[in-house]
């Protein structure tokens, strides 16, 4: 059986760019990523009194369509997903039924049909199934 190491790790668009600054450059999920440049301190100490760039093009998205897009993606996320307009965006939690957090997400406003829950890639299928299964909201769910 082939392990992780077995196989080609994927790159990024940015990989070039992020080894020629020096990055120390780690497997994550399957993605050769980087995980820090010049020290976990002083790389903090950057992001929190400047600014830092975080490469989300390993990421995947799910899309949700239809009537019941909104409706689904409110019961499947811990925020008003409805107060979005389009162009604005909101860090929210995709939750297990129980109330509990499968992981974190960003949704996007697009309009009355659509919304989507950025995630890693690496996760977007399982995601997706589990959204899947939601697909027929729960018997007195509302809609907004």
């Amino acid at each position: 059986m082939a392990t992780q190491t077995d196989v080609a790790l994927k790159r990024t668009a940015l990989n070039r760019v992020h080894k020629a600054a020096g990055a120390k450059m780690v497997e994550f999920g399957g993605w050769e990523m980087p995980v820090e440049y010049s020290g976990i301190i002083e790389e903090h100490v950057a992001v929190r009194t400047r600014a830092g760039l975080f490469d989300v093009s390993h990421m995947g998205e799910i899309e949700l369509r239809g009537r019941q897009a909104l409706s689904l993606l409110q019961y499947v996320t811990s925020n008003d997903a409805s107060r979005l307009k389009v162009c604005q965006a909101q860090y929210s939690a995709l939750m297990y039924p129980s109330g509990s957090v499968v992981d974190d997400c960003v949704v996007h406003g697009t309009g009355e049909i659509r919304a989507y829950e950025q995630r890693e890639r690496i996760e977007t299928g399982c995601k997706a199934a589990r959204i899947k299964r939601h697909g027929e909201l729960p018997a007195g769910t509302r809609r907004p």
